[in-house]
């Protein structure tokens, strides 16, 4: 089997309030790309002043994304 076919990737995502933020990085050559920003996730209810999200909320974005 020729090693050359397999390529490494992993994705980085960063949930802040204002935006999701994600990459995707090349671990062979460590090269980034597919550089994306998503609108932010909806806060679930709760105590004023706090910005929760939801589990479920951020599993589905992650899966979105990857």
């Amino acid at each position: 089997m020729n090693s050359g076919c397999w390529r490494s990737f992993a994705t980085r995502s960063d949930f802040g309030t204002s935006s999701t933020k994600s990459a995707v990085c090349d671990l062979d050559t460590g090269q980034f790309g597919g550089l994306a920003a998503h609108p932010s996730l909806p806060a679930a209810d709760g105590q004023p002043g706090y910005c929760e999200v939801p589990l479920e909320a951020i599993r589905e974005r992650f899966v979105a994304i990857c």
